[in-house]
């Protein structure tokens, strides 16, 4: 999807923030777009830097987009993980 589609997409989803993550039973903190491919750690890296999706999209040439669960594991570690949304919901969902 493109960051316009996959934004309109996360819109939609909202509701999902404050839910328990299936299979980790973990609250979800974040929902954002992310490319699902060789630019993710260059992305995430730069969108750490400067908190923007955009800037980190146009920097990285990142224009393929999924949709990225964000939240902590329980009791494995305090680190934040993620999953992309697909992993755990159907489109239907």
């Amino acid at each position: 999807m493109t960051l316009e589609e996959t934004a309109s997409k996360i819109n939609s989803l909202q509701h999902l923030i404050g839910q328990k993550v299936p299979k980790w039973n973990s609250i979800i903190l974040e929902i954002m777009p992310a490319p699902n491919n060789d630019k993710f750690v260059d992305f995430i890296e730069i969108f750490f830097q400067t908190q923007n999706i955009k800037q980190a999209a146009e920097q990285t040439g990142a224009n393929d987009f999924e949709i990225l669960l964000i939240f902590r594991t329980p009791k494995q570690h305090g680190l934040f993980i993620y999953e992309w949304y697909s992993f755990f919901y159907s489109e239907s969902d």
